[in-house]
């Protein structure tokens, strides 16, 4: 097997590839950047949600550890999946570079910092009114 694999992915700016190296991240853990990946800018997922789409065992927490391993954050950014209540989660960049990121791709925030959302499409949820029970 090769040590390398070539990977091109869609984004809004054309195509771009990317080259995985073995060591650089697991199966399970390309599985999960590559869900993430599929996010749109201002929609979010929760970790649970992209685990049970993708029939991660262990759910929420290896989703989340998954993420925390990406090695092109530029790239395939990590900020789009919350927790199910609507609140950030964790980021290495810290929670306020996190809320940021999100606003900037429009979202918009209840006073108790939890990400506003409208009903989804599949397995993300765009901002608006309210959380929907759909995303849990």
């Amino acid at each position: 097997m090769s040590k390398y694999q070539f990977v091109t992915y869609p984004s809004s700016f054309g195509p771009f590839s990317l080259v995985w190296q073995e060591t650089e991240a697991r199966p399970r853990v390309q599985r999960v950047l590559r869900a993430e990946h599929q996010i749109p800018r201002g929609w979010v997922s929760a970790y649970g949600r992209i685990a049970a789409h993708l029939g991660v065992s262990g759910g929420a927490r290896a989703v989340g550890n998954a993420l925390a391993q990406n090695p092109f954050p530029i790239l395939i950014p990590r900020h789009r999946a919350i927790r199910a209540d609507g609140s950030l989660g964790g980021y290495q960049g810290g929670a306020a570079m996190k809320r940021t990121l999100r606003e900037r791709e429009g979202l918009t925030f209840s006073p108790a910092g939890k990400v506003i959302l409208r009903p989804s499409r599949g397995d993300c949820v765009r901002s608006g009114s309210a959380i929907p029970t759909a995303i849990s």
